[in-house]
């Protein structure tokens, strides 16, 4: 008991804290030279070509504008609107784009241990190194694809409106609002968080008096929709879809839940009713899209493929208990909360629009959420031992 004790509190210091830092910088930055220098084509996913025809588009509307923006409708605009000003306005190429998201990382990992801060600054440093040591985050942003800089965005919102729950006012409010607003631009996964966040505010109360707290919920979901309404329209307008993204149809049409479940009940459960089969299926999907580690695949390098499983488990295998007792954390801190809140939608969007075919990078969005739950669980632990501790050397007390 003594020994686990010692390792639970140098756990926690400052130097295995730079010493991870350093480990995270050493991997993300390695693996981008290996693909600088051996295979640059490895940053172009199947998705990219989206992004670079809606950067394309932005810029020849910046040019001829009587032309209007021929954006296509698969894309927010938000990324795409980064790579123009990054390629065409300061004149970037592929790999300094890619080298910025890496950067970004950095930033997120600053946001997320803010967030941790302001619920308890004991959590800041684990949450942050969660972030950096994530190997479907650090993969991901070695691509042309949008989840380096939806991430950081997200966090964002999350910090602004964790602001908000500490004193609200209206001007932290629309702050967290145009936050959010920036997300859908980005991914349109995000294009029910309005009505969630606006059930939050309305269910534990926020603002204080009933009255308050429906005028706060009725003001973002104004500022959300009212500033979604124009890409919306322009989408109608053009392609007759007044969705802020027609990738959301196609996705679901191919792999939602239902979907995909009633294909593979078939031959996965034949004669299971439904009401075991569907939670059996929903179950399943959890843990897959918990567990599976990630990879470095698009790299085409078996060693940081097998290195980059390896790492993802061994981080995998870290948060993860915590973040399953950091569930059952009984406080009732509301900006610990509203994690658990964001947690969950991105856990039943996700699954409810990929079903089956969920992987790894759709974790990435619930990563703010996953890394200051799974750093108080940890904490939780650590207390338990501590008292179990000293129970054992003072059975008497």
């Amino acid at each position: 008991m003594d020994k686990i004790i010692k390792i639970i509190n140098v756990s926690i210091g400052r130097y295995w804290f730079y010493f991870f830092l350093i480990v995270a910088i050493v991997i993300k930055f390695s693996l981008f030279f290996y693909i600088v220098t051996v295979i640059p084509v490895a940053v172009i996913d199947p998705d990219s070509p989206v992004y670079f025809q809606g950067a394309d588009s932005i810029r020849a509307f910046l040019l001829h504008p009587q032309y209007g923006l021929t954006h296509n409708s698969q894309a927010c605009p938000g990324y795409p609107l980064i790579l123009a000003f990054f390629m065409y306005g300061l004149g970037f190429s592929v790999l300094q784009v890619v080298f910025i998201q890496i950067l970004l990382n950095f930033l997120t990992a600053f946001v997320v241990a803010r967030i941790a801060r302001s619920i308890n600054p004991d959590w800041a440093a684990i949450s942050a190194l969660i972030v950096l040591l994530d190997v479907p985050l650090t993969a991901y942003s070695q691509l042309i694809m949008t989840e380096s800089v939806f991430i950081l965005v997200l966090s964002v919102f999350i910090l602004c409106f964790h602001r908000y729950l500490a004193i609200p006012s209206y001007r932290r409010l629309i702050f967290a609002a145009l936050m959010l607003v920036l997300c859908v631009y980005i991914r349109p996964i995000v294009c029910y968080l309005s009505w969630v966040v606006a059930a939050f505010i309305i269910y534990f109360r926020c603002a204080g008096h009933w009255r308050k707290n429906m005028a706060h919920a009725c003001v973002l979901i104004l500022i959300f929709y009212g500033l979604c309404f124009p890409w919306q329209y322009r989408n109608f307008k053009r392609y007759g879809d007044a969705r802020m993204s027609s990738i959301a149809e196609h996705t679901f049409k191919l792999h939602s839940f239902f979907k995909d479940s009633e294909e593979k009940k078939a031959w996965v459960a034949p004669k299971a009713p439904d009401y075991l089969y569907y939670p059996f299926a929903f179950s399943r999907n959890v843990v897959e899209l918990l567990t599976t580690p990630g990879n470095t695949k698009p790299c085409r390098s078996a060693w940081w493929m097998n290195f980059s499983r390896v790492l993802g488990y061994l981080v995998i295998v870290f948060w993860l208990p915590g973040f399953l007792m950091g569930l059952t954390w009984g406080q009732r801190e509301l900006r610990y909360s509203f994690l658990i809140w964001i947690f969950l939608y991105f856990l039943f969007a996700t699954i409810g629009a990929v079903g089956w075919t969920v992987t790894s990078r759709y974790r990435i969005a619930m990563l703010p959420s996953i890394a200051v739950i799974a750093t108080a669980g940890w904490f939780k632990i650590r207390t338990l031992l501590m008292r179990a501790y000293e129970f054992q050397k003072n059975p008497d007390h």
